[in-house]
């Protein structure tokens, strides 16, 4: 499948192209050229131009029509730096969208799964209820860490590159996200249900981290002994 054109590609196209082109080509241009200004290279999903547009049309059916209230959903993945430094950046980018793809086969038809660059995703859901939707937004939570990124994966974008492909060959690496959900309505803003879901998203994460620095201490205090225990054994003395 043949690579899409950059923006650059399409200016040029459409600067070349006004001359010899018909009128209704020239839209489809420049409607091409419209969507990969509010779409995230990488992954084909809205970025945050794509977003801040969207989530203004959103609350303007909201005003409206009472029905057409909604949650938006921020998503944050866990140990994508640790992901980069072990692995590099092609696999970090197949991570990516491995998300993405499975955030984009988790909504239901009307909703929108978002970028917004580095490790940060959004998802729209639409025509639901603030209860409803949080437990939306946990279903495809726990559907993405159920998901893991293996070799397979990752060989489509080694390519032609077999050293790197054998080089990855068996690994599989679990993806992990905190997420933030935010109701809105006809009286809220674009930025304020993003700033809501944030903060949400940023209190689970911290949460989690705490959770799993829990986990450890146990382990950790049970080495510690082990280790006392065993000096203690060497410096008795001698019957």
């Amino acid at each position: 499948m043949s690579e899409p054109e950059s923006v650059n590609d399409l200016i040029l196209r459409f600067t070349v192209d006004q001359n010899s082109l018909g009128l209704e080509e020239l839209r489809a241009v420049a409607a091409e050229l419209l969507q990969t200004t509010i779409t995230d290279p990488l992954t084909g999903l809205l970025n945050r131009r794509g977003f801040e547009q969207r989530m203004a049309i959103e609350i303007e059916r909201a005003k409206r029509d009472p029905d057409a209230h909604g949650v938006f959903v921020m998503i944050d993945l866990d140990g994508m730096k640790a992901v980069n430094d072990t692995y590099g950046h092609m696999v970090g980018d197949a991570l990516l969208k491995k998300v993405a793809d499975t955030l984009r086969d988790s909504v239901r038809p009307g909703d929108v799964a978002v970028r917004f660059g580095g490790d940060e995703f959004g998802v729209f859901l639409v025509n639901i209820d603030k209860d409803r939707g949080e437990r939306r937004a946990r279903s495809i939570q726990a559907k993405l860490e159920r998901t893991t990124l293996g070799s397979e994966d990752i060989r489509v974008l080694a390519g032609d590159n077999a050293a790197k492909a054998e080089e990855l060959k068996g690994i599989r690496i679990p993806i992990r996200a905190s997420f933030g959900v935010a109701g809105y309505g006809a009286n809220d803003t674009p930025q304020d249900v993003y700033s809501t879901a944030d903060a949400r998203m940023y209190a689970e994460k911290q949460a989690r981290k705490a959770a799993a620095h829990q986990a450890q201490q146990p382990q950790t205090q049970l080495s510690r002994s082990t280790r006392r225990h065993g000096r203690r054994q060497a410096h008795q003395p001698q019957a």
